[in-house]
């Protein structure tokens, strides 16, 4: 394939609806940590619950939020019960409404993206859309690095990017949930960044940037 016969294109990112989602000024709690997208391998849903396990020795009134639905949900509840923290986990299950998606998260506190590192998971060459969905609901992204975006929020400091390794995000989490002043500061990190991951942004920027034949 000649590349000087192809027609002009450039390359954008996934966005987010970062308009009509509206984050609210203040969080009831910053000790909700969410979790949207598919219950299934490779998604870090499976830390996600051995890390919230041990922060909730330690903050009792932490509570992890889970949007959506897949096939390890049986096997994560029944992990959750092992682990003795199934009444503070909430299944929401498949939201189909974008709109109540959006409202779940808008009321938490964190967002989790643990993807895991691996051969088999298509997001290490992907654009996840989570992750700009977080950053619009104003939610800090600690978020394995495994997708580009990664870099682009621990650069803006709208979040953090951690190893894929307990005892590293228990750490981290542990640090956040004892200054709400550094969540609220890397809130507003996360809600100037989403603007850059608006679709409206994301169109005209392509259009600016096709070059005309």
């Amino acid at each position: 394939m000649d590349p000087a016969k192809c027609a002009p294109a450039v390359t954008v990112p996934m966005g987010a609806d970062t308009r009509r989602i509206r984050a609210p000024k203040k969080v009831p709690s910053f000790r909700r940590l969410v979790y949207m997208g598919h219950v299934r391998e490779n998604q870090g849903l499976e830390m996600g619950l051995e890390v919230f396990a041990r922060l909730r020795r330690r903050f009792k009134d932490l509570v992890f939020e889970i949007v959506g639905e897949g096939d390890l949900r049986s096997s994560l509840e029944r992990r959750a019960r092992r682990l003795g923290i199934d009444r503070a986990v909430v299944w929401h299950g498949y939201q189909p409404d974008h709109r109540r998606l959006e409202e779940i998260l808008c009321r938490g506190g964190i967002g989790l993206a643990l993807y895991e590192p691996s051969d088999t998971t298509f997001t290490t060459w992907a654009d996840p859309g989570k992750p700009k969905v977080y950053l619009a609901c104003g939610l800090p992204v600690l978020i394995t690095a495994v997708p580009a975006v990664a870099g682009e929020i621990g650069k803006a400091r709208a979040g953090a990017v951690v190893p894929f390794e307990r005892d590293a995000i228990v750490r981290v989490l542990s640090v956040w949930l004892k200054r709400p002043a550094r969540i609220r500061a890397m809130r507003r990190s996360a809600l100037a960044l989403s603007k850059r991951y608006d679709w409206e942004h994301i169109f005209r920027k392509a259009l600016d940037d096709t070059p005309l034949p």
